[in-house]
């Protein structure tokens, strides 16, 4: 069983070497997509293979954009809670 539970919370935006904003590239980039690929073959040897996500209430302090990017658009002031807010909803859709 893999348990993807990454997560972090940054007042400050930050990007990783590659050029995406950490929080978007912890938890859903690296947290939700490339690892579990990554374990997938020691995965697929498993009796019982699953893979569980862990999001958290955080995702519940502001509404999902739509087609709107709010104040976490370029341009615009960073704002971590609404970063993290965001990144915990993509999770779970």
């Amino acid at each position: 069983c893999l348990v993807c539970n990454a997560g972090v919370l940054l007042n400050e935006r930050t990007e990783t070497a590659e050029g995406h904003e950490v929080t978007f590239a912890t938890h859903l980039l690296c947290g939700s997509y490339l690892l579990p690929r990554l374990a997938l073959p020691l995965l697929r040897k498993a009796a019982d293979p699953r893979v569980v996500f862990v999001s958290s209430g955080g995702m519940y302090n502001t509404r999902w954009p739509g087609g709107e990017r709010g104040s976490c658009s370029a341009g615009q002031p960073y704002n971590g809670q609404l970063a993290y807010a965001y990144a915990k909803r993509g999770q779970v859709l």
